[in-house]
């Protein structure tokens, strides 16, 4: 969808309307409070408890933490375009936690389904409006979208829920919150960064730049997002180690080709960009997929302490560095981003899961360079730099060959089917 937009708003128009979801998306995480974990661990046991307790707090929530998001961005977005905030912020909230609710409910078909139909909508809505209505076409087709996924997860949940014993359940509340230090500083992270690169940004265009290459390297960290919530919904403890390699390894082999040759994705997008704001995002990919893969497993094991232990320590890293490095402008954002990723994953007193995401960091940092020093045509560099890294990771025994094969069959045939 944004390089389509990039190609109809320009850098300006695209920096505005990320500012807009950005802003959107931290209100409602920060009103999130953790709940979608909390969903996700005890739909089964409390039923549809869990959900009315969750949206009866999270919504007029993210209503009230739009206003102070608003206010922050005043200075840098027209005050036409605040009221997107708001829409989007509830709407989004809303559909958030239903859909964590179908996928507590172990109804993965369905959770695709609602998925695919909500990004058609907000695609065909967004590309369309914004034709017409520039910026604020393209929040109004997020809002379209989040609409969309809310309707379709109702039927879906009200056929697989048992009803709860209560309206209100504040341990839901209370396990919601402590998750609630990862929520601010995973899923909010990237929202938070384009927030603190609009105020650190002297143009909008460079905000563009800073969200879509943060979107492409996100999208390249998501086979280990979704690993991780699937993971927890089976509470699978024991098959953790090699879900975790698997996740790394996806993150590693993908990496190195946006760093060998960020230019080619700013030309498929049609911007002009920094390289080195492309680069450093894409060495955030592999401590992405390993973040998410702790998180997953501290909360399945119940471990409270370390959860909030690891989501303080990237917040307080993300904002510390950013302040830091605010005079090297998004650049700076991109290098506290990636930074606060890897250090924080120390909190989460794992040293396997230490010791392999240094072999994939290797491998991507291998690849990465090979690439850069091939100098071909882009496409061939970029492929260059992939293989090189995942020839690296098979010669540490990050993973086998063998298990590559199962794993390029397993995905190869679940396309044909």
């Amino acid at each position: 969808m944004w390089i389509v937009a990039s190609r109809i708003l320009g850098g300006e128009g695209v920096g505005l309307a990320s500012s807009i979801v950005s802003a959107g998306f931290m209100a409602a995480y920060l009103a999130s409070l953790g709940l979608d974990m909390a969903i996700v661990r005890n739909l089964a046991r409390l039923g549809a408890s869990v959900l009315t307790t969750s949206i009866a707090v999270a919504v007029p929530l993210a209503l009230l933490v739009s206003a102070g998001v608003a206010g922050l961005l005043s200075a840098k977005i027209p005050s036409q375009y605040m009221v997107l905030v708001y829409a989007f912020s509830a709407s989004f909230v809303l559909s958030f936690l239903l859909l964590w609710g179908v996928v507590g409910a172990r109804r993965s078909v369905e959770y695709a389904k609602i998925t695919l139909a909500s990004s058609i909508v907000k695609v065909i809505a967004g590309l369309g409006l914004a034709v017409a209505y520039g910026p604020a076409g393209i929040v109004a087709g997020f809002i379209a979208g989040s609409i969309v996924s809310a309707v379709l997860a109702v039927p879906v949940l009200s056929g697989s829920l048992k009803a709860g014993h209560r309206l209100f359940e504040p341990e839901v509340i209370v396990d919601g919150l402590s998750n609630y230090p990862n929520v601010l500083a995973g899923s909010l992270a990237a929202n938070i960064g384009t927030v603190l690169a609009v105020l650190a940004s002297d143009t909008l265009g460079d905000v563009g730049v800073f969200y879509l290459s943060l979107t492409i390297s996100l999208l390249a960290g998501s086979f280990a997002y979704s690993l991780a919530y699937v993971a927890v919904s089976y509470r699978a403890l024991d098959a953790y180690r090699d879900i975790t390699r698997y996740a790394i390894f996806a993150g590693a082999v993908v990496a190195p080709a946006l760093a060998a040759e960020p230019g080619l994705a700013y030309k498929v997008l049609g911007v002009d960009g920094d390289p080195r704001v492309m680069m450093l995002l894409a060495a955030s990919i592999v401590g992405y997929s390993s973040l998410y893969m702790a998180i997953s497993m501290l909360n399945a094991s119940g471990d409270r302490v370390r959860l909030v232990a690891v989501g303080l320590s990237r917040l307080a890293l993300l904002t510390f560095l950013s302040i830091a490095l605010s005079g090297y402008g998004v650049i700076g954002v991109a290098a506290a981003y990636t930074l606060s990723i890897y250090i924080s994953l120390l909190a989460s007193g794992m040293p396997w899961l230490a010791w392999r995401t240094l072999q994939a960091l290797a491998g991507f940092l291998v690849g990465a360079l090979l690439g850069l020093l091939a100098d071909w045509a882009p496409l061939v560099s970029a492929l260059v730099a992939s293989l090189s890294s995942l020839v690296f990771m098979v010669g540490v025994g990050l993973v086998g060959v063998d298990e590559i094969r199962r794993i390029v069959g397993t995905l190869a045939g679940r396309l044909a089917g």
